[in-house]
């Protein structure tokens, strides 16, 4: 049947359902480029626990070795840009106060604040209560 020709065509509706089909695509929300899922994929993974490349990846819907060319393609490396998220984090949750320095630590996937201390001074060249004054 798909093969047997169209006996009454209408070539003005074929038109205006052409139009109206690429007015509802474009009003689709478009997809987010990759860095920012990257960095909602590495938000979420760091809410679950202490995010991994592999954990990041799945939740990606790609394979952990497709995940590092990607990130080599934008001249990034996963530890960097975890590091980077994570000094984002406690910056603002320093700013904001309402934490201890031991929840942020755990927030930010550390087991000891004492790790969490030596990360942030590794970022930032000052130690976490010198920010919070």
């Amino acid at each position: 049947y798909l093969m047997l020709p169209i006996a009454h065509s209408d070539p003005g509706l074929c038109t205006l359902l052409e139009n109206q089909a690429e007015s509802l695509l474009r009003a689709l929300p478009g997809r987010q480029d990759f860095q920012t899922e990257l960095k909602e994929a590495l938000l979420r993974s760091l809410h679950e626990g202490t995010p991994t490349l592999e954990r990041v990846a799945a939740r990606l819907a790609m394979s952990s070795r497709t995940l590092q060319r990607r990130l080599g393609e934008l001249d990034l490396n996963f530890q960097h840009l975890l590091d980077r998220t994570r000094a984002e984090l406690a910056r603002g949750y320093l700013l904001e106060g309402n934490l201890t320095l031991a929840e942020i630590a755990l927030l930010l996937g550390y087991s000891e604040q004492s790790a969490f201390n030596r990360a942030f001074k590794r970022w930032t060249g000052q130690t976490p209560k010198s920010l919070r004054r």
